[in-house]
C-alpha cells in the first residue's frame, strides 16, 4: 500500500531471490536514522521516467553499461556502493557526499 503510485528507487540486475515465493531481481532503496526507527523509500527526482538509470549530482560522464546479476554478485557491487550511500541534512539521498 505504501507504494502504490510512487516513483522508487530500485538497485536493479540482482541475482533472483524469492520474496513470498515469487523470483526478485531487484532491491528498493531506504533510508533510516540511526535507530532504524524511521524508514522511508527513496522516491525518484521529479520528472523521472520508471526504468531510467538514476544519476547522483550533476555528472556529465558517460554511464557504463548495467552489470549483469553475475557480475554484480561476483564483483560485490552492492556491497562495494552501499556504504557511500547516506541522506544529507534534508533527507536527500547522496553517493559520496554528492
Amino acid at each position: 500500500e505504501d507504494l502504490v503510485g510512487k516513483n522508487v528507487i530500485v538497485f536493479a540486475n540482482l541475482k533472483a531471490r524469492k520474496l513470498a515465493g515469487i523470483p526478485s531481481f531487484g532491491m528498493i532503496l531506504a533510508a533510516s536514522d540511526d535507530s532504524h526507527e524511521k524508514v522511508e523509500l527513496l522516491v525518484a527526482p521529479e520528472g523521472a521516467v520508471v526504468g531510467e538509470r538514476v544519476r547522483f549530482g550533476e555528472s556529465e560522464e558517460p554511464q557504463s553499461e548495467p552489470q549483469t546479476p553475475n557480475q554484480i554478485a561476483k564483483k560485490k557491487t552492492w556491497e562495494e556502493l552501499q556504504p557511500q550511500l547516506r541522506t544529507n541534512d534534508d533527507c536527500v539521498a547522496t553517493f559520496n557526499g554528492v
